[in-house]
């Protein structure tokens, strides 16, 4: 019997009753922020452990000059590019501006050398949120940057620490997202019994126990649910190992240039490895299907962000997407009616972007250019709108 596979985005979750987007989460963390009376102040974002460097960037770039709106977890990951690995001279938001760790270095080195902690001369409105990072860097991470306070890092060095201590702050932030999201779960009314009529349905006249399911959440409903077999392939609640990062293809780096390998550091690929390290009890279980018995994919809930792409690539390559008769089917919801239009236009065009760049993967290039033709031609390309 022929077997499908589900790929599953936060979608799933919000559509069964989670509040599990980032908007979701972080408005949480900072129900005051559009109110400045309430808000919490800068002295206590630095001085404060439960607030991290990450928090302080975020509220930044969402509220500098009318603010960049972060709702999606694709819309995060979009932002973790932008500032670590991306520059943008015409932007006013000098977080987008300029690369992150680049700046954040050369600001470090231009602080009063006869104080411990980071001190300028200068006035604090010069280049005020990088200061405000690395016044949080030593609260926060002061063991991992006394280093650089006594000036004995190479500046290559320097950018190696201040990557390390972004990316242990990031994982304060993926830790008090699992607490969030774990209370979600425990107060949430029949979320297993709402995941499994939600899976039925996207399963449709097919068995669920030949369903295999590759989930990018990190809560599971599937244990106590027969399916052929699932994956929670960026971490789970229950071992607490929830990872954020980027597509190992889009960090900016040369390999022959050492100074910027440690952007390799935030990549997905190198996160889901560092979860074996820290996993003693490592479920040998091998997540496997039968790529040759897969009739269909369906996608649903899921922004089909780039930095998901190596995963898609992976997967359509075991398919043999361009030469088998399986058929991708995409299924998306009208969350706002008004915005209908646009929602199914953002979705198209997702859909076309990553088609045609796993198009370019392929060593023959004319396959790659007609790759969406041809599963349009032999109605293997379905989109369908879930109600």
């Amino acid at each position: 019997m022929d077997e499908q596979l589900l790929v599953l985005g936060n979608g799933f979750d919000l559509n069964v009753g989670l509040k599990s987007s980032f908007e979701d989460y972080f408005n949480q963390r900072f129900p005051n922020m559009d109110n400045q009376e309430n808000d919490v102040n800068q002295y206590d974002l630095i001085e404060f452990s439960e607030y991290n460097m990450w928090d302080i960037i975020v509220r930044f770039v969402r509220n500098y000059k009318g603010g960049v709106k972060l709702n999606n977890w694709s819309d995060l990951e979009e932002l973790l590019f932008d500032v670590m690995c991306s520059t943008n001279e015409y932007s006013n938001n000098p977080l987008l501006k300029y690369n992150l760790i680049d700046k954040l270095c050369e600001v470090n080195e231009r602080r009063d050398r006869k104080s411990l902690k980071p001190i300028w001369k200068e006035p604090d409105d010069k280049d005020f949120i990088f200061k405000q990072i690395i016044r949080k860097a030593c609260v926060a991470q002061y063991d991992l940057f006394y280093m650089m306070l006594e000036g004995s890092y190479s500046y290559g060095d320097m950018g190696f620490q201040m990557a390390t201590i972004l990316l242990k702050e990031l994982n304060k932030m993926e830790e008090d997202f699992s607490s969030y999201l774990s209370k979600q779960v425990q107060f949430s009314s029949n979320y297993e019994f709402r995941s499994k009529m939600l899976l039925e349905q996207l399963a449709g006249t097919s068995n669920l126990e030949k369903t295999n399911i590759l989930s990018f959440n990190y809560t599971n409903p599937f244990i106590n649910i027969k399916t052929n077999n699932y994956r929670l392939i960026h971490g789970n609640l229950v071992d607490r190992n929830v990872i954020f990062g980027l597509d190992v293809d889009s960090l900016s780096y040369e390999k022959d240039n050492d100074d910027k390998i440690y952007f390799s550091q935030f990549s997905k690929q190198n996160r889901v490895i560092d979860n074996l390290f820290k996993n003693k009890k490592q479920d040998r279980k091998r997540w496997h299907f039968d790529a040759q018995k897969i009739n269909q994919v369906i996608f649903f809930g899921h922004s089909l962000s780039e930095a998901d792409y190596f995963y898609f690539q992976a997967l359509f390559d075991s398919i043999n997407l361009y030469s088998s008769d399986t058929t991708l089917i995409f299924v998306y919801s009208v969350y706002d009616k008004k915005k209908t239009l646009q929602i199914e236009e953002s979705y198209k065009n997702s859909i076309e972007t990553m088609l045609r760049i796993y198009g370019k993967s392929f060593d023959n290039q004319t396959h790659g250019r007609n790759l969406i033709q041809k599963l349009i031609l032999e109605n293997r390309l379905l989109v369908r709108c879930f109600e």
